[in-house]
């Protein structure tokens, strides 16, 4: 397998799709892992998403960081800056028709072909078997369920934030037939 490199500002300059993908084409940099701030470039500057999927998209990054950590500091050996990367980016093409195959072939376009990956999956990963390592990909679609599932919660009043923005325990107003799948 190619060895992932992360380089630090060396998309920056860049001024389009095409530029990118002929500045590593050939090259034995097969890919590449942007740095937090590139994504939030190519967010931004490239592809001009909206404020809401920035602030969205750096929040999941926020939690999906945490959970990486925890796993890590448990024997995982996760690539915290792929997670992060991922998680920037997994939301890129949102309003689009299957959001996530658009994302991934765009990232797929710019050499990130590892985060790609992840990006083009984190709409439905597929389980685990007993003895498989957890990796990026599942780390990433287990923190955007959690998020999913946190937000669902907090519109049905059955947790609520505190002013830390921590999520707390609420009384349930809802009976159990309120909650999906049971």
């Amino acid at each position: 397998m190619d060895e992932i490199v992360t380089e630090k500002d060396a998309l920056r300059n860049l001024d389009s799709h095409e530029a990118h993908g002929n500045l590593w084409r050939g090259s034995s940099l097969c890919d590449v892992i942007p740095s937090s701030e590139e994504c939030e470039a190519i967010l931004t500057e490239r592809l001009s998403v909206s404020k809401e999927v920035v602030a969205h998209s750096k929040k999941v990054a926020q939690v999906a960081l945490y959970l990486t950590n925890a796993l890590n500091e448990a024997g995982c050996d996760l690539n915290a800056h792929l997670v992060v990367a991922a998680c920037l980016l997994h939301d890129l093409a949102k309003g689009s028709r299957n959001h996530a195959s658009v994302a991934e072939r765009l990232l797929r376009g710019m050499n990130f072909n590892t985060v790609a990956g992840i990006v083009g999956a984190h709409m439905s990963v597929e389980v685990l078997e007993k003895d498989q390592s957890i990796s990026e990909r599942e780390v990433v679609w287990l923190t955007i369920l959690f998020r999913e599932i946190r937000s669902w919660a907090l519109q049905k009043g059955i947790v609520k934030s505190s002013m830390s923005g921590r999520t707390t325990l609420a009384h349930v107003r809802q009976s159990q037939a309120d909650w999906p799948g049971l």
